[in-house]
């Protein structure tokens, strides 16, 4: 079965860019995963799974830790 993740559009990767930059962002900020999955769902206009939603935050998960981890200047 082919993996799906939260996408506003189908045939669109900058869409789906966008829409998982935006996800990471949220999760920086830290929004919990539910209400990422709600906002997904009025930006796109369509229901996703818990899972996929899940999914797709597990698998930003790597670059979120980076990003957080990453030493600023001067430390």
């Amino acid at each position: 079965m082919p993996r799906l993740r939260p996408s506003c559009s189908t045939t669109t990767s900058a869409s789906e860019a966008a829409l998982m930059t935006e996800m990471a962002e949220m999760a920086v900020a830290g929004v919990f995963t539910v209400k990422v999955g709600r906002v997904v769902e009025e930006v796109c206009e369509r229901s996703f799974s818990k899972h996929s939603v899940f999914e797709a935050h597990a698998e930003l998960d790597p670059a979120i830790r980076a990003f957080c981890d990453w030493p600023l200047k001067g430390e």
